[in-house]
C-alpha cells in the first residue's frame, strides 16, 4: 500500500496560481508513482468555486489569544485529493497575496493544517511544506511532537516571512522569539523551517549551491551552510501533458517538430500583435517585469537589440518604470517591438508557439519554467548561467549533441547581446537550426523524473525518522 505525503502550500493549480509555486504543487503530486501517494492542503480562496466540493469538518484553532473557526473541504482533481482550509475573514479576498495582515493569514493557515494532521494521526507518513507561507507548520509539528517527518522546500529564498517580536507574541503565543525562529533580531519563519525540518530541498541543484554564498543567500547563507548535511536541490520538471504543442487549445496550428507549422504560428502571432509579416527571427520575453528577471539588462541595450534585424515581443506586468520604458520603445518601433502589459496565459502559449527564441537574462532563477515550456514548443532559450537555467540549458555548439540553447555568463547587457547575436546567426542556417529545435524539445525534463528523486528522499528520511 502506498505511503501518503501531504503537500502544504499557499497555492496549487488548477485552483489557485500566482506563479511557479502553483504549477509545482499542481503537477508534482500527480507524478508520484513509486510507493508514494500525495494529497494537497491549501487555503480556500474566494475565487475557488468547485461543483463537487464536499464539506468534511470544522474545528477551532488558537492564534495567540484569538479562537478562530476552521472549515475543511475536500475536492479531487485527476486522482489527487485537495483539502481546503476555509475561513472567510482570512481568505475571502480578491487577490491571493498583498494584504496588511499577511502574517496573520498564513500563521492561521499553518495552525489549521497542523490541527488537521493532529486529528488524522495515521493518515500521513510524510509532510512536505513549501515556501514561507507554510514554514510555521514545520516548527509546530516538532513542538507538538506529532509523529511524522517533515520536508521543507524553498522555491524563492527572497521571501522568508520576516516579522517583528509583536507577531511572535501576539499571533503565535510565544514569550519573545524562540531561538529556532530568531534571526538578526527578527522573527524569520523560513529560518525556523530550515533548522527544524528533517530535510530541506530547493528547486535546482545549481540554485542549491548558489544560495550557500553571500550573493544569492539573501542573508540566510550561514543557516544554509549549517544544514548542508540535510539539504539538496531537486530540479523541477514540466507537465508534458499540459504543455504540449500537439494538443494546446491556445494555439492555432498543432505540431511537434514541424518547422512549417511553427512558421504558421509565427505568422498568426505577428498578425495578432500587429508586427510586420517579415522573415525575421522573433524573440519572446514572457515574465514579470522586475529586475530579478534581467529587465535592467534588456533596457540597457534595447536599441542595439532591435538593430539586430529581429522582432521582439514582451508579455508581463511589473515595475512601473520598466513598463513605461518598454511601452515607449514599442511606440518607437511598432512593427518590430510589441509590449503587452498583462498576465495572459493563452497569449503566453501563442508566444511560445510563434517565437523562434525566448530570452531569460535573469539575475537569479531558482528553477525557471519558461525555458522548459519554450523548448517543448521548439523555441530556443537564450539564458544567463544561473540556477535552474544553468541546469536545463546547455550552450550551443554545432558539434555537441547535448546543446539545446544559448548561454551567457556575466550579468551584463553586452554579454546578453552577444548571446542573442550568436542565436540570430545560428537561425540563419535552417538545417542546423531545425536540428537544434529537435534536440531542445527532447531534452525537457518531465515531472516523473523529479518525482523519482523526491520519492528517494521521502524513503530515506522516513527510514532515518523511524530509526
Amino acid at each position: 500500500m502506498a505511503k501518503q505525503v501531504l503537500f502544504v502550500a499557499s497555492e496549487a493549480t488548477p485552483y489557485a496560481k500566482s506563479g511557479g509555486l502553483g504549477d509545482v504543487i499542481g503537477a508534482l503530486p500527480h507524478a508520484l508513482h513509486n510507493g508514494w501517494k500525495a494529497e494537497i492542503i491549501m487555503p480556500k480562496y474566494a475565487h475557488i468555486q468547485i461543483e463537487n466540493l464536499e464539506f468534511v469538518m470544522d474545528f477551532e484553532v488558537m492564534l495567540g489569544w484569538r479562537r478562530q473557526y476552521v472549515g475543511v473541504y475536500r475536492a479531487e482533481d485527476r486522482g489527487v485529493v485537495y483539502w481546503f482550509i476555509d475561513n472567510e475573514y482570512y481568505f475571502r479576498r480578491e487577490q491571493l497575496y498583498g494584504y496588511f495582515d499577511e502574517a496573520e493569514r498564513y500563521l492561521f493557515f499553518s495552525a489549521a493544517v497542523v490541527e488537521w494532521i493532529r486529528r488524522n494521526p495515521e493518515r500521513y507518513q510524510m509532510v512536505h511544506c513549501h515556501d514561507w507561507q507554510s514554514a510555521w507548520v514545520v516548527q509546530l509539528i516538532k513542538e507538538k511532537q506529532l509523529p511524522v517527518p517533515v520536508i521543507y522546500t524553498i522555491h524563492n529564498l527572497r521571501y522568508q516571512g520576516r516579522y517583528g517580536i509583536d507577531v511572535a507574541e501576539d499571533l503565535m503565543g510565544y514569550e519573545g522569539i524562540p531561538n529556532e525562529l530568531e534571526f538578526n533580531g527578527d522573527l524569520n519563519l523560513m529560518k525556523g523551517a530550515l533548522v527544524t525540518a528533517d530535510y530541506v530541498t530547493t528547486v535546482s541543484p545549481s540554485y542549491a549551491k548558489e544560495i550557500m554564498g553571500e550573493i544569492y543567500g539573501e542573508g540566510l547563507e550561514p543557516i544554509l551552510q549549517l544544514i548542508q548535511s540535510k539539504f539538496g536541490g531537486v530540479l523541477n520538471g514540466l507537465d508534458l501533458k499540459k504543455f504540449d504543442p500537439m494538443t494546446d487549445p491556445s494555439i492555432q496550428f498543432h505540431y511537434r517538430y514541424s518547422s512549417q507549422k511553427k512558421e504558421k504560428n509565427k505568422r498568426f502571432l505577428q498578425e495578432e500583435l500587429g508586427l510586420a509579416q517579415a522573415e525575421l527571427p522573433l524573440i519572446g520575453f514572457v515574465s514579470r517585469l522586475v529586475e530579478q528577471k534581467g529587465l535592467d539588462l534588456i533596457v540597457s541595450v534595447i536599441h542595439e537589440l532591435i538593430n539586430l534585424d529581429l522582432q521582439f515581443v514582451v508579455l508581463g506586468t511589473g515595475e512601473q518604470h520598466y513598463e513605461e520604458l518598454l511601452m515607449k520603445t514599442s511606440r518607437e518601433y511598432p512593427k518590430r517591438f510589441r509590449v503587452i502589459i498583462d498576465f495572459d496565459e493563452s497569449l503566453a502559449q501563442r508566444i511560445y508557439a510563434g517565437a523562434d527564441m525566448i530570452l531569460m537574462p535573469s539575475r537569479f532563477e531558482p528553477c525557471g519554467l519558461t525555458q522548459m515550456i519554450a523548448m517543448r514548443y521548439g523555441t530556443i532559450p537564450i539564458v544567463r548561467a544561473t540556477g535552474g537555467l544553468q541546469d536545463t540549458v546547455c550552450d550551443y555548439n554545432r558539434t555537441d549533441k547535448k546543446t539545446n540553447g544559448f548561454v551567457f555568463e556575466r550579468y551584463n547587457g553586452f554579454a546578453m547581446l552577444e548571446a542573442v547575436k550568436r542565436a540570430v546567426r545560428a537561425f540563419q542556417n535552417p538545417e542546423s537550426w531545425q536540428s537544434l529545435v529537435q534536440r531542445s524539445g527532447k531534452s525537457v525534463r518531465s515531472w516523473e523524473d523529479s518525482a523519482k528523486e523526491y520519492e528517494k528522499i521521502y524513503d530515506r528520511v522516513r527510514e532515518e525518522y523511524i530509526e
